[in-house]
């Protein structure tokens, strides 16, 4: 079986555990401090529909799937780590800006490998979007526009210079970014910085 711990709070410790199997999330256990908090697993289709459990204390999860992840909340917060936390949102597209400068890094590296010359355009595209995705990290919404217009820009010229598949690429990691920018506006608006990872 797969699974994941969760902190219920910041830098917390990791005391609840979720498991199951499949892609899909069948047979979901969910466990706190060892013991098992739901009298049976759950199916795919109760983790689809949202299925609560209640905490030793008193205090209540509420677990359903989000695309292809686990939302987690506690008392109607989302838990560090699950998928509809704001820090979940902003890693992922701290992650994106990171493959595209490492995307770029490279294209140019086999450039200059060709050439024995660097592009202007490509060192400074690597260095831009690396710096970008550590402040989209820490809750920076600016960083994020700033990285979506750029990117998108950088997609329009790919667009008239006629590189269709290029394009489509670029425009798949366009959304992902667009995605991201509720959770980088929450997490903005609360100041909190990234902690240590929340599940293993």
């Amino acid at each position: 079986m797969a699974s994941k711990r969760f902190a219920l709070t910041e830098g917390g410790p990791r005391s609840l555990e979720l498991a199951w199997k499949g892609r899909r999330f069948n047979d979901l256990v969910v466990s706190f401090d060892g013991a098992q908090l739901n009298d049976r697993p759950f199916s795919q289709d109760e983790v689809e529909q949202g299925r609560s459990v209640d905490l030793p204390d008193g205090s209540r999860l509420f677990v359903t799937r989000e695309r292809n992840a686990l939302a987690v909340e506690h008392n109607g917060k989302p838990v560090p780590g699950s998928a509809t936390h704001p820090q979940t949102g902003a890693n992922s597209a701290a992650g994106v800006l990171w493959f595209v400068a490492g995307l770029t890094l490279i294209i140019e590296v086999i450039f200059f490998a060709d050439t024995g010359e660097l592009t202007v355009y490509g060192t400074g595209a690597v260095v831009l979007f690396g710096v970008l995705g550590v402040l989209v990290r820490r809750g920076s919404l600016v960083a994020l526009w700033v990285g979506i217009v750029v990117y998108s820009v950088d997609a329009l010229l790919s667009l008239l210079g006629g590189i269709g598949f290029n394009v489509v690429v670029k425009a798949l990691l366009i959304v992902a970014l667009v995605r991201a920018v509720p959770a980088v506006r929450e997490l903005s608006a609360t100041g909190a910085a990234p902690a240590a990872d929340s599940v293993s």
